[in-house]
């Protein structure tokens, strides 16, 4: 008979991907805990590669051991077919034919299932369109030895030529992770864990950024989950705390929120903290000219898009263009090119009415210590 497993004793559970995102979970609340064919299993997988009674997992002084059972198909752990018990670990990738999923952990008040399918049937389509990485332990290692290295990227006022401030952004450190932040937050979105790292990246980069002239400005990035979660003015105020007397500008993706009420509320938890605010990639997608006029920026970014060769495009392009940037200007708004790489596109961009803009001609990101040429 199954023996069962007290939440003190086992919050293992496994992860199944339902794609596009959604996951679905089940936990391991019996030793052993049966995976096949047959609805009498624990996991019950609903699929002609999965035999009768598949495989079977055992807890054993807090930690989960697996064995097939002689299936047709095999069972896999980290890609590799066991053909003996084997201890599994958190973030290890497990294969029942061609049926894939992630153990896991958290506490055991959480382990409600996030996406629910028929009682205890896991129905996955042929072939799964979202799959697990194989790298969360690296992963929440990176995270809690803050292993990245912040980069600036310059932004720039046309008429003085002075640097006003500097966009944040982020690179990986670790060994065994990408250098990119686009592979970093492809692991980061399979792990659920973007926005963590979208904070990784701000709180490293604002930190060491103390030794920057006082005036400088710091452009940070948000990611679309964190403004949705319950700590995201009380994460904001760690960030404020990091920096006290240094102007901060969070940029805001057209993603991150969609609401006015949100916005308003969100601008006027900016004010209290003294943070200010931009619209970032401006006329990549959603024009936001609702949000621009109801819940006024700081900087509104218009987008490489738009500002690349500038000076090749039409005297109508050039119009609309000019509308859109005294249209900014009207509201209080400061107008920001980003993307210019070279002095032909600058020249039209102050002649449009530009007066801040970043891009390749001023400086790729670098370190801090490679901003000293702005300073002299």
């Amino acid at each position: 008979m199954p023996e069962s497993i007290s939440p003190t004793e086992s919050d293992w559970y496994l992860e199944g991907s339902l794609g596009q995102g959604r996951t679905w979970t089940v936990a391991v609340e019996h030793s052993p805990f049966l995976i096949g064919r047959q609805d009498v299993n624990d996991l019950h997988l609903a699929s002609s590669e999965i035999s009768r009674q598949h495989a079977e997992i055992v807890c054993r002084s807090g930690g989960l051991q697996i064995r097939d059972l002689g299936s047709t198909n095999g069972t896999f752990v980290n890609h590799q077919r066991i053909d003996r018990q084997m201890a599994l670990s958190k973030n290890d990738v497990l294969h029942f034919g061609s049926l894939e999923f992630r153990v896991s952990r958290r506490p055991s008040k959480d382990l409600a299932p996030r996406d629910s399918v028929e009682t205890g049937v896991f129905m996955a389509a042929p072939e799964l369109p979202d799959h697990f990485v194989m790298c969360g332990d690296e992963f929440d290692q990176m995270l809690a030895e803050q292993r990245v290295s912040p980069l600036y990227q310059p932004i720039m006022n046309i008429a003085t030529g002075d640097m006003i401030g500097c966009e944040l952004l982020g690179r990986g450190n670790h060994p065994a992770l990408p250098v990119d932040p686009t592979g970093l937050f492809h692991i980061a979105e399979r792990l659920g864990k973007g926005a963590e790292l979208s904070r990784l990246f701000r709180n490293v980069g604002i930190a060491a950024a103390a030794s920057l002239p006082s005036g400088i400005e710091l452009f940070f990035n948000d990611h679309p989950a964190e403004l949705s979660r319950q700590d995201a003015i009380a994460s904001l105020e760690r960030t404020r705390s990091l920096a006290p007397d240094r102007r901060l500008v969070l940029e805001l993706s057209e993603k991150a929120v969609t609401d006015l009420g949100a916005m308003r509320a969100l601008r006027s938890a900016l004010n209290d903290l003294g943070i200010g605010l931009a619209y970032d990639d401006f006329g990549a997608g959603q024009a936001r000219l609702l949000e621009l006029i109801e819940v006024p920026p700081d900087y509104l970014k218009f987008d490489a898009f738009l500002i690349r060769d500038l000076d090749k495009q039409s005297e109508r392009f050039h119009r609309a263009l000019q509308a859109l940037v005294e249209m900014s200007r009207d509201l209080g708004v400061v107008p920001l090119a980003e993307g210019v790489e070279t002095r032909d596109e600058l020249a039209v961009c102050e002649h449009l009415g530009f007066g801040v803009v970043q891009g390749f001609l001023y400086g790729h990101p670098v370190p801090i210590s490679d901003l000293d040429q702005h300073f002299i």
